[in-house]
């Protein structure tokens, strides 16, 4: 079903809800208010290094006091901590990480990875 469809549907009867997104989704994205790239920049520092694509690995010291570390298990895998591993996403402060293993990809801060040397 598209938007349009949506639209040209009758009215609902009397004693039923209609539909709450009737409004058109390209007006209402456009109006949103856009944030500057450099007021997004600013707040994560540590994004900036890294991006979609970069080769990174997990800094130890960073993981190991962390909320991620304390739902986890009691020791972490080593190859996390020797890398490389693939940024497929970035979302806010965390990353999808990509292992060069068959392990499933993993959610981590930002602020816990480090790129890797050249």
């Amino acid at each position: 079903m598209t938007w349009r469809c949506l639209r040209e549907l009758p009215p609902p009867s009397r004693g039923t809800r209609g539909l709450a997104c009737s409004a058109d989704p390209l007006r209402a994205m456009a109006d949103a208010p856009a944030t500057a790239p450099e007021a997004a920049a600013a707040s994560t520092p540590a994004s900036t290094a890294i991006k979609k694509g970069s080769l990174v690995r997990v800094n130890r010291q960073a993981y190991a006091n962390s909320l991620e570390a304390q739902a986890s298990d009691a020791v972490a895998p080593d190859y996390i901590f020797e890398g490389p591993a693939e940024v497929l996403l970035i979302k806010g402060d965390y990353a999808q990480l990509r292992f060069r293993r068959p392990v499933p990809d993993v959610w981590l801060r930002c602020s816990q990875l480090e790129a890797m040397p050249a």
